[in-house]
């Protein structure tokens, strides 16, 4: 099931409708839930950092992915040929499918300045010309 105890490489249960990642993975490799038809629902814990390229790949019947606060990367493909409803954001916003990278960056792009860096002052930024 995993590379080592903080990565999920493949999950073996294919037969589940509804999953949460056990704590304590970091990582959902690509592939991981690739072609789980009965996967519905997939509520990611806080600590998983990355989604890789198609790790939920052909999971035709996947309806709602939750995203948490912790989640830095998700692979561009990593829902391929999946079939998501919608997403739900860490601030608990509902994105669509066709609207979801889109917003995932503006979330990261929010999230980074929020309170972290402020615009440099152009006073006094030591050209003197």
């Amino acid at each position: 099931m995993c590379k080592d105890s903080m990565n999920l490489e493949r999950y073996k249960n294919l037969n589940h409708d509804e999953h949460i990642v056990p704590e304590g993975v970091s990582i959902i490799y690509s592939d991981a839930f690739h072609g789980c038809s009965d996967l519905r629902k997939i509520e990611i814990p806080e600590g998983i950092t990355s989604i890789e390229d198609d790790a939920f790949a052909q999971s035709y019947n996947l309806k709602e992915v939750i995203i948490p606060e912790s989640m830095t990367n998700i692979g561009k493909t990593a829902f391929y040929l999946t079939g998501p409803d919608h997403f739900i954001l860490p601030n608990g916003k509902k994105v669509e499918k066709i609207n979801f990278f889109e917003e995932w960056e503006k979330y990261k792009a929010k999230k980074q300045t929020k309170g972290k860096w402020e615009e440099p002052s152009k006073e006094n930024d030591g050209d003197e010309r």
